[in-house]
């Protein structure tokens, strides 16, 4: 009778110790800035909020700069076929022979037959009043941004909080494991002399 209830506690002592080891080997192999950092690097909510962070940090220079006057630059160029060319070349040519029957110098005659054109223009706007919109829009992306930038830092403190929780409990386990040998070499030990006992 004695015997069975001395090896229900040796099992049961050999079961905890079993169960207590994986975590205590994880925690001795693990230090906590190295499971920081690791725990930082894995988050997918920690990298969601800070793409939101990032992409309300652009919102906001995105509506400064509906504040600031827009410049527009354009630049063409047209060239003529060689038809419609041939046909200009051809109004030149009279236009130089009437200037001799009209006793002027041909050469004073503009050519119209100009194969290529360019143009090129600026345009600056500003506007000048439109009701404190862009203001407005500059100061929600300015609080979006601190509370994208909050959200951030909440996420990162509770992550941090959850994986310092784990570490430190990894090392409890680790404690109890180291119990529950000393109980297991207390068990064993008491079983030894209740066996010699019995002897």
């Amino acid at each position: 009778m004695r015997m069975g209830i001395f090896r229900r506690i040796f099992v049961a002592t050999f079961l905890i110790v079993a169960l207590g080891a994986a975590p205590a080997m994880a925690a001795e192999m693990l230090t906590l800035p190295k499971a920081i950092e690791m725990a930082l690097e894995k988050n997918r909510n920690l990298v969601a909020t800070q793409l939101d962070a990032d992409a309300a940090k652009w919102s906001q220079y995105q509506s400064v700069s509906g504040y600031l006057p827009k410049v527009y630059f354009n630049t063409s160029v047209t060239r003529i076929d060689q038809d419609t060319l041939d046909q200009l070349e051809e109004y030149d040519e009279v236009q130089r022979q009437f200037a001799e029957i009209q006793g002027r110098d041909p050469d004073d005659i503009d050519e119209t037959a100009i194969e290529d054109t360019y143009s090129s223009s600026i345009r600056v706007v500003q506007p000048i009043f439109n009701g404190g919109k862009e203001i407005v829009a500059i100061k929600a992306a300015t609080h979006e941004k601190r509370r994208q930038q909050l959200a951030y830092e909440d996420t990162l403190a509770s992550t941090k909080n959850t994986v310092s929780q784990a570490f430190y409990e990894a090392q409890k386990a680790a404690s109890l494991e180291q119990t529950a040998k000393e109980a297991l070499a207390l068990s064993k030990e008491t079983l030894r002399t209740t066996n010699a006992r019995f002897e």
